[in-house]
């Protein structure tokens, strides 16, 4: 479902539940933005026993966390080993060097300190490992080339999703809020009059209103998680609107919405 569509299912049900306070575009976008965190913290929760395991990422894999495992090259400083975490770094799965993709242990950092200061440890020249430091990576050895040979390594980690946003216009005519999918924008057509168009150049709407600096961009950005939890989402948004429904409740009510709007 996309970001209107949700949002017009979830006003139809605060209407028909005659509950709860109609969702506007800016308390919409707030809960977005809650529920997106919530809903992943929630599921990273049950995972999250795992961490440091080796099974972590075939877990993950079934989960609806999945769509966000991502792998990343990023540059290591040879000199001392520190590379900057992508943004959204949640939690690294595994690291290897590009060149031979020799694996590069990930441990924590209180481990790191054991290993260093212990002469049963192995070389970290023939193990080498990494811990987290806030929103850096520590490579060790770093002076040598054995981690970051040519400077670069892959990461696969858990990256939090993007954050979803509900972006609009609003006719002339009749102020009607007309939604603006990703990549459409807002600029004036031969006659001075602003058009919503498509990300192809496709008209939408003639016009319309929006406040910027023509061409507006469409600030949209949908779910990024699987459409099998998208009923998820919107419980949890209904219920932080003041409507409690079950999954199944709204499965009917997307019917019913259909079904009128035939």
């Amino acid at each position: 479902m996309t970001v209107h569509e949700i949002l017009t299912l979830a006003n139809f049900i605060i209407n028909k539940e005659a509950s709860g306070d109609v969702l506007t575009p800016t308390n919409y976008n707030a809960l977005l933005k809650e529920v997106n965190i919530s809903l992943f913290n929630d599921y990273w929760r049950i995972h999250e026993q795992f961490r440091g395991s080796p099974q972590l990422q075939h877990i993950l894999a079934d989960s609806p966390l999945a769509k966000f495992v991502v792998s990343s090259d990023i540059y290591v400083n040879v000199t001392n080993g520190v590379g900057t975490l992508p943004a959204g770094t949640i939690h690294i799965l595994s690291a290897h060097r590009i060149s031979n993709l020799f694996p590069i242990e990930m441990i924590t950092p209180i481990e790191a300190l054991r290993r260093r200061s212990s002469v049963l440890s192995p070389s970290a020249s023939v193990a080498p490992f990494a811990y987290v430091r806030g929103s850096s990576i520590q490579t060790v050895p770093y002076n040598n080339g054995a981690v970051a040979e040519g400077g670069n390594i892959t990461l696969v980690y858990l990256a939090l999703p993007a954050t979803p946003v509900y972006d609009y216009c609003q006719s002339i005519a009749t102020s009607k809020r007309i939604f603006m999918p990703v990549g459409s924008r807002v600029y004036l057509d031969d006659s001075m009059t602003p058009c919503l168009y498509d990300a192809n150049g496709v008209l939408l709407v003639t016009g319309v209103s929006k406040t910027g600096t023509y061409p507006i961009v469409s600030s949209t950005v949908e779910l990024a998680w699987r459409e099998d939890t998208h009923n998820q989402f919107i419980s949890r948004i209904l219920g932080k609107a003041g409507v409690s429904l079950s999954e199944m409740n709204i499965a009917q009510y997307a019917e019913l919405m259909k079904k009128e709007g035939e």
